[in-house]
């Protein structure tokens, strides 16, 4: 209903891989005989579930105003996490069955090291993992970028909260997505470390390549091999098992998309012959929709996070709310590589990212950028 902000929305060619990635559905109906479901519906379907948060934060949250807003946000949802940390840490998954009923995945992956690993209103402890970890980055940045002393006393308080959640989760992968996301922002403006950081992309994305591509079979080194099994034992002793029953998945479910590996198979159960679902979303996407699908998903993601680390990497940039929405993006990609769940507000963030100004280029590297006056009030709710 608020005509008002919509009008104010202009069109850049970074919304073009989005819109492309909805509408892909309905050009997939070209190449396959019977979509399941009609290619109408599945493209509704990605139009609700990601156009729709990335208008979103296209609308309301571009700009440095609406970057601290959005970050504030996500601050607060501590706020909501804390008691589901505190009581199902202890005692298990209880909250979703107090509202509803029993939750038909309480039992999937909780029991942790110690005690056990939240689940709350998620689907899966997974998702919570991701979701617990990218609020303790934006409470940690809005700890370190408030604009006084006193407010930044309170906002330490709350960013200790949100590490301690994070890290009484005991979601590994997810608690090194969050180290990972703390060292690039720490790296922000310094020229060695981007050196470092962008040589370290490569064997990154080689890595990534030769796992979903099937070209070396991991699998059969796995279980066939004297490395292999030592490498599976270590991570089970480390207990981590989980991990290798993720890749052990993801592995088996590459027969099937190699059947139609670039436009996809057209239906959502594509994986039904197998008997299970590959784990990692990048798998259940490339199925569905193909290569051509996982690129426009995940490239109008990856793009604007990654024009905006480029634009703001000098030393006071740190302080510009750019730089956290953008790791939080990188964040969520890289957790579903190997989970099959997302961080929405990272979708919300790519939005925002289309359009953020660089003013702050012309500050010093010792100026702190304060968050402007909507911004502060939002920032102060939540300390």
């Amino acid at each position: 209903m608020d005509r008002k902000s919509f009008m104010r929305w202009r069109a850049e060619w970074l919304d073009v891989p989005m819109l492309l990635w909805c509408l892909w559905p309905i050009g997939q109906w070209i190449f396959v005989s019977n979509p399941e479901p009609q290619p109408w519906i599945a493209s509704l379907y990605l139009a609700g579930a990601w156009g729709a948060p990335w208008m979103l934060g296209r609308i309301y949250f571009c700009g440095r105003d609406g970057g601290w807003q959005l970050i504030a946000a996500i601050v607060a949802g501590i706020a909501v996490i804390l008691p589901i940390a505190l009581i199902e840490g202890a005692f298990g998954p209880k909250f979703y069955e107090w509202f509803y009923e029993l939750h038909p995945f309480r039992w999937d992956g909780v029991e942790r090291y110690v005690g056990f690993r939240p689940l709350g209103f998620f689907e899966d402890g997974n998702q919570y993992g991701i979701w617990v970890t990218a609020t303790a980055l934006a409470g940690i940045w809005l700890w370190h970028t408030a604009p006084n002393s006193r407010l930044r006393d309170r906002l330490a308080v709350v960013a200790g909260l949100g590490l301690a959640i994070a890290l009484v989760s005991q979601s590994v992968g997810a608690i090194l997505l969050l180290c990972a996301g703390l060292a690039l922002c720490w790296a922000i403006g310094r020229s060695l470390n981007r050196w470092v950081l962008a040589s370290s992309v490569v064997p990154m994305v080689l890595a990534g390549t030769i796992y979903f591509s099937g070209a070396v079979p991991l699998r059969a080194l796995a279980e066939k091999t004297v490395i292999g099994q030592q490498i599976v034992d270590v991570f089970r002793a480390a207990g981590r098992g989980s991990f290798i029953w993720r890749m052990a998945r993801d592995q088996r479910a590459l027969t099937l998309i190699s059947e139609h590996p670039v436009i996809g198979a057209g239906v959502w159960d594509w994986w039904r012959p197998n008997g299970e679902r590959p784990w990692g979303l990048f798998l259940m996407i490339v199925g569905q929709f193909g290569v051509v699908g996982m690129v426009l998903a995940f490239g109008s993601l990856l793009t604007p996070a990654m024009r905006a680390l480029k634009r703001h990497w000098y030393a006071s940039a740190w302080h510009q709310p750019a730089v956290p929405l953008a790791v939080i993006v990188l964040m969520a990609i890289a957790d579903a590589m190997l989970d099959s769940f997302f961080f929405y507000p990272a979708i919300l963030a790519a939005g925002a990212l289309v359009e953020f100004p660089i003013d702050a280029r012309r500050s010093s590297a010792n100026t702190v950028a304060s968050p402007p006056i909507k911004a502060r009030r939002a920032v102060r709710r939540v300390a």
